[in-house]
């Protein structure tokens, strides 16, 4: 089974609830940068995914091994920090 395609077209769900919704009011989840935002961060799991697979390459270094899991938590992290920025800064109206 190939993730690829199936979580492309599951992101493309919140993308057109972004376009659908584009004009409402801000700082709710029918705001439409909400949705951009869920689609961004289905994207961003699904490339975190795709890394999986060449942890088990024997060439690595330790060192690849690190700075691969660091930069993938950091993103993972920042993926789900950005849904709720995106929902509590825009309530305020400061972005």
């Amino acid at each position: 089974m190939n993730i690829g395609p199936i979580a492309s077209l599951l992101s493309t769900i919140p993308a057109a609830l972004a376009w659908r919704y584009g004009g409402v009011e801000r700082g709710t989840t029918m705001d439409s940068d909400f949705y951009q935002t869920i689609a961004g961060m289905m994207l961003q799991f699904l490339s975190l995914i795709t890394f999986w697979p060449s942890l088990s390459d024997p060439q690595l270094s330790i060192k690849s091994r690190f700075l691969i899991w660091t930069l993938a938590v950091f993103s993972g992290l920042s993926s789900l920090v950005s849904v709720r920025f995106i929902w509590c800064y825009r309530r305020r109206g400061t972005l």
